[in-house]
């Protein structure tokens, strides 16, 4: 950014403009001009006004500058913790709900009694019997499947073709 571009960012004359920068970059508050120092200069002439120096305005400008907008960034770390907080409480209490449903399904396991177990297995014998039976009726839809394509196939070929004309 150039002197003439911060003299119309910030509404100051050039020679004025000038100035301010000049000291600024001198005394070290800023490495360049750019768009961050249009506040800084804005606020200089605030102080030059009150009877400070340029070089005592250009330095309580740029601590005004950027103590406000470190409040600022303060305050949106601030909100950010603390739904981050809220957020950590609720998934601590779904994590808490998850362990006492996965402990109530452990004891539930652990008092089943030995004698249910043959139930279990005819369950597992009865699942074999569906995916078998299942399996059969895949290969008969399949088969009457291609027995229907050859019928169409026949019909559609038996027919005499008639001549172009």
């Amino acid at each position: 950014m150039n002197y003439r571009e911060l003299s119309q960012a910030s509404g100051l004359k050039y020679d004025t403009v000038r100035n301010y920068a000049k000291v600024l970059l001198d005394e070290g508050l800023v490495e360049k001009i750019d768009e961050s120092t249009i506040p800084v200069v804005k606020k200089i002439p605030e102080y030059t006004a009150s009877g400070f120096t340029v070089k005592e305005a250009a330095y309580k400008a740029f601590e005004y500058v950027h103590q406000s907008s470190g409040t600022g960034e303060i305050n949106a770390l601030q909100k950010k913790l603390s739904d981050l907080e809220l957020e950590n409480e609720s998934l601590r209490n779904e994590l808490q709900k998850s362990k006492e449903m996965i402990e109530n399904l452990k004891r539930k396991l652990e008092s089943l009694s030995e004698e249910e177990t043959p139930a279990t297995s005819e369950i597992v014998v009865y699942r074999q019997d569906v995916r078998t039976a299942a399996d059969v009726l895949k290969k008969a839809l399949k088969s009457a499947g291609q027995g229907f394509a050859q019928f169409i196939h026949w019909l559609f070929d038996t027919e005499p073709e008639k001549p172009v004309e």
